[in-house]
């Protein structure tokens, strides 16, 4: 099975950069902390862990260069950054977490066969510049 990155005429989920956050009921942090959950201190973190998946797939649109294990990961790590996250950065947060999900259950032969990764480009450009500062 392949996937196309950017392919599809109709896709199954639309992320959006305008989604709504949900109410947490953990403390939120700074935008500063929240970086250094998503990008790590060495460049290490979620988003640099989601790009890298996004870049290879992308360069060899191939299934086997990214496993099942390694989505779950990339987005519970995602997940986990957004339920304390600044709120102006977690629809941003969300739009990145989207197309992974519909990429896992590509893989998981649960999804299409296509993945949209425009919003995640554009939400990944966002954060990069909120967090450029702390980086």
């Amino acid at each position: 099975m392949r996937l196309g990155p950017d392919t599809a005429s109709t896709p199954t989920a639309r992320h959006t950069l305008t989604a709504s956050a949900s109410p947490s009921t953990l403390p939120k942090v700074s935008t500063a902390t929240t970086c250094v959950l998503l990008y790590g201190t060495h460049v290490d973190g979620a988003m640099a862990d989601a790009a890298d998946i996004v870049t290879r797939f992308v360069a060899n649109p191939d299934l086997s260069t990214v496993t099942v294990a390694e989505l779950g990961t990339t987005i519970s790590s995602l997940e986990e950054a957004a339920s304390t996250a600044d709120s102006k950065l977690i629809p941003y947060i969300e739009a990145t977490e989207g197309p992974l999900r519909d990429f896992k259950a590509a893989l998981e032969g649960k999804g299409a066969k296509t993945v949209q990764f425009t919003d995640f480009k554009a939400a990944s450009f966002e954060l990069l510049n909120d967090c450029k500062p702390y980086l």
